[in-house]
């Protein structure tokens, strides 16, 4: 049984279907970005990138752990989107 200590939360860019997963894993992998985590693969995988966002969560402060989590996604979609947007990612496919 796993315990709260190995709980975690990750932002994950996905595609609305395999072919468009790919689609942009690939466009993203021939960038050579690494801001984020990209999986080696995208066989039996569902995310095109990842970014860790909280190690071990405190449950005792939702507030905070809900502020921490917003904070979080919103970097991560913000630099996402601009990425793809100065890559001419955005829109191609």
């Amino acid at each position: 049984m796993r315990s709260l200590d190995d709980v975690s939360f990750e932002a994950w860019l996905c595609g609305a279907n395999k072919q468009v997963q790919k689609k942009y894993w690939n466009a993203i992998r021939k960038t050579g970005w690494n801001k984020y985590r990209i999986p080696a693969s995208i066989e039996g995988i569902d995310s095109i990138v990842e970014m860790p966002l909280i190690d071990r969560p405190n449950f005792d402060d939702p507030d905070y752990l809900t502020g921490q989590l917003e904070q979080g996604v919103m970097e991560f979609i913000e630099n996402v989107s601009e990425f793809l947007s100065e890559n001419g990612v955005v829109g191609s496919y």
